[in-house]
């Protein structure tokens, strides 16, 4: 058992003792990963930047308390959902694996949490990848011509780390489209999302 210091809001204003959202547990449920909430608790209210250890017993042995300030450091969840997601990020594969268990995710791979990894920022967002990944749902858009024309110019496969730069170079060459204009489509065509993956 342990008692953090007192914590305020962004503004420095006290939070109430019942605010459950803020309870360890409800962070979790959230999906905040459990290494993330140690990092974030163990640095704010010392002058060290927030640290983003992957290893608990690392953390826990380099922690002092005496580094703790006598003010009441700001909590920001906003500050939190972006350690989650860097620290998301910095797993490779063989360290993740196991978790994809846990959202029934069979025989994922790595090139899958490589190309995935970098457009969450929690885990369970995989899932929603995953599902797009293997579905053959067709999203429909209204550019149907300029898709039309990226169809035609698709490279053929296998396809590999490079395809997509020279499918996207061919298509603004034919198209003189680029930036929003070229993305958004293909995005919103393969994914249905107008964000991600980058």
């Amino acid at each position: 058992f342990g008692h953090h210091s007192f914590l305020t809001d962004v503004k420095g204003k006290g939070f109430g003792k019942r605010l459950g959202s803020l309870s360890i547990k409800n962070l979790i449920d959230q999906g905040f990963e459990s290494i993330v909430l140690l990092n974030y608790l163990l640095s704010i209210g010392t002058s060290s930047n927030v640290s983003k250890e992957k290893n608990s017993d690392s953390l826990i042995n380099t922690f002092d308390i005496n580094s703790l300030s006598t003010s009441s450091p700001k909590f920001s969840i906003n500050e939190l959902e972006l350690l989650n997601k860097d620290i998301l990020q910095s797993y490779e594969f063989s360290e993740i694996k196991n978790k994809f268990e846990n959202f029934k995710i069979k025989d994922p791979t790595e090139e899958f949490w490589n190309f995935v990894k970098y457009n969450i920022s929690f885990f369970s967002d995989t899932f929603d990848w995953w599902e797009i990944v293997n579905s053959e749902e067709i999203y429909l858009t209204e550019h149907k011509d300029y898709l039309r024309i990226a169809a035609e110019l698709l490279p053929n496969e296998p396809y590999n780390i490079d395809t997509w730069l020279e499918w996207t170079t061919k298509i603004n060459e034919k198209t003189a489209k680029k930036g929003k204009d070229l993305f958004m489509p293909l995005r919103l065509a393969l994914t249905g999302k107008e964000k991600g993956p980058e």
